[in-house]
């Protein structure tokens, strides 16, 4: 009877350290839904998803974003939402649009990338307030974890990031786009390429509507390879 005991309990324990290691295995596939999410080797955390729904007479208001179980990641996406939700607050302000239509924000993880050690990240922020249709704003966060540092763009540049991206970035949206009417003034400054993404081989850079091209146009996505940039480096 004892040994049938042992037996059971050598089998149960067997099953269990089975079970462990297939829910591992499924956790580490799980990206978040809505990111477009590309791994490379130097990043190591678990990409999962997180939200904050805020529902109001006044508005509606519902943010998708990914976790990754990493204190400095996870604190600074979730700073970065909230400072969304703010802007977006003070833009609705105290009154809602008719008796059959609230303010609506909808906040979704657009685009997640990671290599050698560094994670980008961009998020669409969605905004109806009114009008024909809603606004879409752009943000993203570069940042590398170990780190827990957050890059701008400049700082992957040892001269001027502007005078590096701005050519290839404006010949590559005439080529991508109908019209250049909006081209030259929508990338004028540095602050016009904020939101960018660090691949493995490019630096992509994400526009939201307006900015470059009508609204019809959508949110233009341009890819420049690194090895064109002048001055580009990783920081160490």
């Amino acid at each position: 009877m004892k040994t049938f005991v042992n037996l059971t309990s050598q089998i149960t324990n067997v099953f269990f350290v089975m079970i462990k290691y297939l829910m591992l295995g499924l956790t580490l596939v799980i990206i978040t839904t809505g990111c477009q999410t590309k791994t490379k080797q130097g990043f190591d955390f678990i990409n999962l998803k997180d939200s904050l729904v805020f529902k109001t007479d006044v508005y509606d208001i519902n943010a998708q974003f990914p976790k990754f179980n990493h204190a400095y990641t996870d604190s600074l996406i979730r700073s970065t939402i909230l400072g969304m939700i703010k802007t977006f607050k003070e833009e609705a302000g105290e009154e809602r649009l008719s008796e059959n239509w609230k303010n609506e924000q909808v906040i979704q993880c657009e685009q997640v990338y990671t290599t050698q050690g560094f994670l980008s990240i961009v998020f669409r922020d969605y905004h109806y307030t009114g009008g024909a249709h809603g606004n879409t704003f752009l943000t993203s966060l570069v940042l590398h974890p170990n780190r827990q540092i957050r890059y701008k763009l400049q700082d992957f540049f040892a001269t001027s990031a502007l005078q590096a991206v701005q050519r290839p970035v404006r010949d590559q949206l005439r080529q991508q786009l109908e019209s250049d009417v909006f081209i030259d003034e929508g990338t004028a400054t540095l602050a016009d390429f904020k939101v960018f993404v660090i691949t493995d081989q490019t630096v992509d850079f994400h526009f939201p509507p307006y900015q470059v091209a009508a609204y019809a146009f959508g949110a233009p996505v341009v890819n420049v390879s690194q090895e064109t940039l002048s001055g580009f480096h990783l920081p160490e």
